[in-house]
């Protein structure tokens, strides 16, 4: 694949070390040091240049690049050199944004302004945090969609309700279904007459908000109240994903401003 990389800190420098060995990268960024630093260490093409530079872009390739991704510390930067390298023909464009006003507002619109992909790293780190706190028995458990559609994994322990019923006797939500069911050696599309057998290992698709309720029927979650210290990105939306789940959550944050932002945006949150 042809891969360019605009910003050469430390996640676009890791970025380019591992994509290099398998792939033709080329990297992107404004400070000469860095550059010069990374044309030495690393099997690249290094560019000193603004990757929201047209020219600066063509020079790089990017009417053939399969990936633009954009990891500068400056979040409108990588969304203008997303849109750019889009118009001037990349197939896919990444760009990290930080900035959880930016990551709602283009969420839904992002493909139609040239952005395939957003990745906030503070959210990513809220979305574990959940998914341990939720399954901490689950093998496999994934938000996607901006944690709107949950994908995970179990086995059926033996004092599980589900157990020795049919699957449309489970009475699973609306939006939820069981992709398919791991039995001994085989894997298996279920219907709704199969029986659930302890041991067996389920694939369940749904929303997020119907997953979350499909592990509170199965026993495996019964936490009622929680405490978050620190009102920062990952504190506010681990508080605002466990609200939307009904339960009850406290917040400490030591600055009073924060304090107030916070409150206005959260519903139910001390």
């Amino acid at each position: 694949m042809n891969v360019i990389i605009i910003g050469a800190g430390l996640v676009g420098s890791s970025l380019a070390e591992e994509l290099s060995e398998d792939n033709n990268v080329v990297i992107i960024d404004t400070d000469y040091a860095v550059c010069n630093k990374l044309d030495n260490r690393l099997d690249v093409k290094v560019i000193n240049g603004n990757g929201a530079n047209i020219a600066v872009l063509n020079e790089a390739g990017v009417n053939d690049a399969d990936f633009v991704i954009c990891t500068t510390n400056n979040d409108e930067l990588n969304i203008l050199s997303s849109i750019i390298a889009k118009s001037c023909g990349a197939k896919k464009t990444i760009a990290r944004v930080r900035n959880i006003d930016y990551t709602s507002s283009f969420i839904n619109k992002r493909k139609n302004i040239g952005i395939d992909s957003i990745i906030n790293p503070e959210i990513i780190i809220a979305y574990k945090i959940i998914q341990l706190l939720f399954i901490p028995s689950s093998k496999n458990f994934t938000l996607l969609a901006s944690g709107l559609i949950g994908f995970f994994e179990i086995t059926l322990s033996e004092d599980n309700d589900f157990v020795g019923k049919t699957i449309k006797d489970c009475d699973f939500p609306k939006y939820t279904i069981i992709a398919t069911i791991g039995r001994k050696d085989q894997i298996m599309v279920p219907s709704g007459d199969d029986i659930l057998y302890q041991g067996d290992k389920l694939i369940l698709i749904g929303t997020r908000d119907n997953i979350f309720e499909v592990i509170k029927n199965m026993g495996l979650f019964d936490l009622k109240n929680i405490l978050v210290i620190g009102g920062g990105t990952v504190g506010f939306c681990l508080a605002k994903y466990l609200e939307e789940s009904h339960i009850d959550v406290k917040l400490i944050e030591k600055n009073e401003k924060r304090c107030e932002l916070i409150a206005s945006e959260l519903n139910n949150t001390l």
